[in-house]
């Protein structure tokens, strides 16, 4: 298991959870890992694990209609408008960034509930790691290219002015 232990806790959670109903993306910005680490941890932490999971179809966004009404005509498009609305700026998630944040459902796939299953992810409770089933969930991410680093897959991106700009790890 290289993922953290914090992360692999909030990450099996939130899997078992996507699996019993559909939760907007900022499921992934709430609580969890990060703490300590500030907003912008969570924020890019957030980005970079719904990219892994929309691309190894661990999870689906339910409602396209609404994809296709902003515009977004894809997986990574949608991921890049996640990382250009920053969910903790309140100027820029009333603007405009909400809407990606909280609009568009999320669901695990056949896969993700197979995996719940198999490992029965719900007696965990949120509560302790399950670590066969967290080192297969890695598995899956590294066959589709997007193994677990801490080096940022999709970079989030600060806004001044309506310009994105690429994000520092040092701030927050």
């Amino acid at each position: 298991m290289k993922m953290p232990l914090d992360t692999a806790l909030w990450l099996q959670f939130n899997l078992y959870l996507i699996t019993l109903e559909g939760y907007s993306p900022s499921l992934f910005i709430d609580g969890g890992p990060g703490g300590n680490n500030g907003k912008m941890y969570r924020w890019q932490l957030a980005v970079d694990t719904l990219y892994r999971c929309l691309t190894c179809e661990i999870m689906y966004i339910w409602n396209d209609a609404w994809l296709n009404s902003v515009g977004v005509k894809n997986k990574l498009g949608f991921i890049n408008a996640l990382a250009l609305h920053n969910p903790f700026d309140e100027d820029d998630f009333s603007e405009n960034g909400a809407a990606y944040w909280l609009d568009p459902l999320l669901y695990g796939t056949d896969c993700c509930r197979l995996l719940i299953n198999k490992y029965n992810i719900g007696k965990f409770e949120g509560k302790t790691v399950c670590k066969p089933f967290i080192d297969e969930i890695e598995l899956v991410f590294e066959r589709h290219g997007v193994g677990w680093s801490e080096t940022p897959l999709i970079f989030v991106k600060q806004r001044t002015n309506g310009v994105g700009l690429a994000f520092n790890s040092e701030s927050d």
